[in-house]
This record gives C-alpha cells, sequence and structure tokens, in this order.
C-alpha cells in the first residue's frame, strides 16, 4: 500500500545543457492522516480523563490535522537551503523552475521532507502535551 504522496517540482538548466532535476516535497497522504488520528485519540483519552464530553474527540481531531499542516509549513522553511536546486551541477547556470505536478501512484517510502515534516508534527504534539500538564493551555 502506498502510504505517501508527493508533489513533485521539475527544475532545468537556464542555458539547455540537459541538467534536469526532480524535487519531491511532502503532500497529504494517508500517513499523515494515521499519525493524527493516533495522536488524536490519545488527547481524547486524556481529555475523558478530565471529564470533557465525547464529541471533544472531533475538535481534537481538527486541532491535530492543524498540527500535522504547521508542521508540514514549518517543515518547508527548514528544508529550503537543502534543496540544491540554485545552480546546474554541470555548468553552474542558474536552475528555473518548469511546473509542479502530483505524483499520481504515491510512494512506498517517504523522502526526507515527510521524515522532516513528522519529526515537526512529534515536537509540536510534545509541546501541546507539556503545555497540557504544566497547565498552561
Amino acid at each position: 500500500m502506498r502510504y505517501f504522496r508527493h508533489t513533485i517540482a521539475e527544475y532545468t538548466c537556464l542555458k539547455h545543457c540537459g541538467y534536469q532535476r526532480s524535487v519531491a516535497d511532502a503532500n497529504w497522504s494517508l500517513f499523515h492522516l494515521i499519525a493524527a488520528t493516533v495522536a488524536t485519540v490519545s488527547l481524547w483519552l486524556f481529555s475523558l480523563h478530565e471529564q470533557f464530553p465525547w464529541f471533544y474527540f472531533i475538535s481534537v481531531l481538527a486541532g491535530e490535522l492543524l498540527l500535522v499542516y504547521c508542521a508540514g509549513f514549518l517543515s518547508s522553511f527548514i528544508l529550503l537551503p537543502f534543496r540544491g536546486t540554485f545552480r546546474c551541477k554541470q555548468c553552474g547556470a542558474p536552475m528555473t523552475l518548469c511546473g509542479r505536478h502530483f505524483d499520481p501512484a504515491g510512494s512506498r517510502r517517504p523522502n526526507r521532507s515527510d521524515m522532516a515534516m513528522f519529526v515537526m508534527f512529534v515536537g509540536l504534539n510534545i509541546a501541546v502535551w507539556v503545555g497540557l500538564t504544566k497547565g498552561d493551555l
């Protein structure tokens, strides 16, 4: 089963030396939905202990999906210097963006943007849990 979806950006050399590069970025996928659901269940169980109503599950899920979105937004800024698409590796000319497209088939393995997004999501969830246990949230 393919758990990861990507948006692929195609870059080409401005001097037309023939060098092309494809860069895959994370996109909403089944993996991120599963991660948000697992985090929702644990946070919802905590909210039951605190005697919140059962229907808070929906708002907790919405909050976790927002955390996934924020994690993707923050990880895209962190990974920006590591893309390596600024200069051609053959002639040194600038690279230009030729277009973006979605990967229709998906992937079985994550790339580094998926991993960075998941690490950022876990970090944001840890921050939420620390805030809840200290009583700041």
